[in-house]
């Protein structure tokens, strides 16, 4: 919890959450930042997340002088600031605004277009008639005489329909902070949303909306629905900003499918992230992509002085940080090639994976003045000077007399390249020397060089050698730029490279010797239905498999727990594995029996759950006691033994170790919920090397 103030008025905010982007959720008349409570627990693992009491609401100091819509406006403007103040809450945004929070939300992007990504707006009040407001003024008398109690039933009776309350517990829990609302503030709240409702016609904003009708209160009725439109909306709009990291701007964008693996593309000297556009075309739909522009290029902010390869390797692993990418594999073109090899020798923890295309191990004698020649070209005629020479160096004679059209994009590029920009990239190029790193390099590595690119294809295979099991790779017809050049090409080796094929080949059934068929059939006609996911793992050895398929069917089904039970057990084994897989198979299964979502949610947050029911409450200790510890101590295991009696505490041990064997096969060889299925568990898609 943090406070700022804003024309003498405290105000309350919070900042969540681990993800890539920055989404501010602001809450309606009578809320506070509470009411975000269960979209913003959805949302945390992909977003960073800033909520705030309004003024006069929640914790936030109480009023007792009338206010505007605008010194509203202005309060949001002074969280957004004090959330930016350790560099890592940063523009663009996207927000979120429920009700009366949604018509503030429409007029922060329209006064700031240039902050703001999209904008979600939920049951968004567009205008107000005279009678309507004169009924607001009439309820913020009321309140003003006879307290919040005097409006509680009829506010929320129209705010909430009973078939929409999901969790009544909820339900209640927002009520009872209705109900402490200071009534002075609440009804100067609803005098000044009730003014700007009449005056101030806003208009549409300028950027991607999504308007959602789900009631003033679908955040708190119906959390879930609301978080996964929320976030199937901004999955189709990459962020596209900057962020401040190391005392520079940067700027970025992240694109693809959400829970992909990470792939992190990083431009050559004189280019732009933009450089990358037809391989995220291609390769967007089979991985989350990070690209940016490297320090003093495109529109990130160019240095005072000369760069060098410390410095461009610590940006990388920087923006890896901020954007919480655990593992990525890495891909870069001569200056960002010579980035991912240094990243991957320095961090190798991020580092799943390289692709090092037209780069260099070291700078040759030669490479000062030849530097220093450029240099004095572009101080004396500006970059157009150096862009006729640069795409002769670049690029084949067949694609210059052909009239590649890429290769005007490309010469705009090096033409809008900031001249000390370019100096202080080349400053970094004119002296280095990697190869002292190259032995700290034990990922897998592609090295990627087109065949008329000068003497780089005998550099780079001797840059091969150096890394045992490397892959070298020569792109005809290309020149320095093969992913500009020879496109579809570099795409396919770049998605075998980084994609590579799953730990186990597909079994279908059709390819089953008769002793694997037998026990796939015996396990879809029995009491599952279907051959679960671990055992295509299992048949390649039919025997054990038959056995242990047939021990899950009877310590699933035929125990004295009751399902509810039994599957409460197998998510928190679930979730002590992190275990992707087996949670997105039981998650529905464990609702169907009984287990309520709040539970579920908090289990897979890791947060100790509210258990209404006793014999929840232990299985759930046991089961995380035992999985994460390997025992369980004296009284944890006299009150199971009470709660459950001595056979089905057995019961529960053996379901347990069944499912630990099951997570243990899904995360050994990868097999992962289908692709488009969100990760709740934090894990992965990339593979571990």
């Amino acid at each position: 919890m943090a406070w700022t103030s804003q024309s003498g008025a405290g105000l309350r905010y919070e900042v969540s959450g681990r993800g890539h982007r920055n989404l501010i959720l602001i809450h309606e008349l009578g809320g506070c930042l509470n009411s975000w409570d269960e979209v913003a627990g959805l949302l945390e693992p992909s977003f960073r997340i800033l909520r705030y009491d309004q003024r006069g609401a929640g914790q936030s100091e109480k009023v007792r002088a009338a206010f505007t819509f605008e010194d509203q406006l202005r309060d949001l403007e002074a969280v957004i600031q004090a959330g930016t103040e350790n560099g890592r809450f940063t523009p663009p945004y996207d927000l979120a605004g429920v009700d009366a929070g949604a018509r503030l939300v429409q007029a922060f992007a329209a006064r700031h277009p240039d902050q703001v990504s999209t904008v979600m707006l939920v049951s968004l009040k567009t205008s107000a008639t005279d009678r309507g407001s004169q009924y607001s003024f009439e309820t913020a008398d009321l309140v003003e005489r006879e307290g919040m109690r005097a409006i509680v039933d009829a506010t929320l009776g129209s705010m909430h329909q009973d078939a929409k309350i999901r969790d009544r517990a909820v339900y209640d829990a927002y009520r009872a902070r209705f109900l402490g609302n200071d009534p002075v503030s609440y009804s100067l709240s609803i005098r000044a949303w009730a003014d700007a409702a009449l005056k101030h016609d806003i208009g549409p904003v300028g950027c991607p909306c999504l308007s959602i009708d789900g009631g003033p209160l679908a955040h708190v009725d119906d959390s879930k629905t609301l978080a996964e439109k929320m976030q199937a909306f901004l999955s189709c709009h990459p962020r596209d900003g900057f962020v401040h990291l190391r005392g520079m701007r940067f700027h970025v964008r992240v694109e693809g499918s959400a829970g992909a693996p990470w792939l992190v593309f990083s431009n050559s000297l004189m280019t732009d992230l933009s450089l990358w556009d037809e391989q995220v075309e291609a390769l967007k739909a089979d991985f989350r992509i990070l690209r940016y522009d490297q320090r003093g290029h495109g529109s990130s902010e160019v240095p005072s002085g000369p760069s060098n390869f410390d410095e461009l390797t610590e940006d990388a692993a920087a923006l890896l940080e901020y954007f919480g990418i655990e593992q990525a594999t890495v891909a870069g073109v001569s200056m960002g090639a010579v980035t991912a090899l240094l990243l991957a020798a320095r961090y190798p923890q991020r580092v799943s994976r390289v692709v090092a295309a037209d780069g260099q191990w070291f700078a040759p004698p030669t490479s000062r003045d030849a530097w220093e020649e450029r240099m004095g070209i572009a101080e004396q005629g500006g970059m157009c000077a150096l862009a006729g020479p640069t795409i002769e160096r670049w690029f084949t004679p067949d694609s210059i007399r052909t009239g590649m059209p890429a290769i005007e994009r490309v010469r705009r590029m090096i033409e809008q390249t900031p001249v000390q920009g370019f100096i202080a990239g080349a400053s970094a190029l004119q002296s280095f020397d990697i190869r002292a790193e190259f032995p700290k390099i034990t990922m897998p590595v592609l090295f990627a060089v087109g065949a008329r690119d000068g003497n780089l294809p005998a550099v780079m295979s001797a840059m091969h050698d150096a890394i045992p099991g490397s892959q070298f790779q020569v792109i005809e017809g290309a020149g320095h730029l093969p992913n500009v050049e020879k496109p579809e090409e570099f795409e396919w080796l770049l998605a075998q490279f980084a994609n590579p094929a799953p730990r186990l080949k597909p079994l279908p059934p059709e390819e089953m010797d008769p002793d694997q068929k037998r026990v796939y059939d015996a396990a879809v006609s029995g009491q599952r239905g279907r051959a679960p996911g671990q055992l295509f793992a299992w048949l390649r050895s039919p025997q054990l498999a038959d056995r242990a398929q047939a021990f899950g069917e009877l310590v699933r089904y035929r125990t004295t727990l009751a399902p509810r039970l039994s599957e409460l057990a197998i998510l928190t084994a679930a979730r002590a594995w992190t275990c992707e897989y087996e949670w997105y198979s039981h998650k529905s299964i464990a609702l169907t029996a009984g287990i309520a979502p709040e539970i579920i949610d908090a289990i897979a947050r890791r947060r100790t759950p509210s258990f209404q029911h006793n014999d929840e409450r232990v299985v759930h200790d046991f089961a995380k006691t035992l999985c994460e510890e390997g025992r369980v101590p004296d009284k944890l295991f006299h009150d199971t033994e009470a709660a459950l009696g001595e056979r089905a505490t057995v019961e529960l041990v053996m379901l347990l170790g069944y499912y630990s064997l099951v997570a243990m096969t899904l995360n050994t060889f990868e097999i992962m919920p289908p692709r488009g299925i969100p990760l709740e568990l934090g894990g992965s898609r990339a593979r571990k090397v």
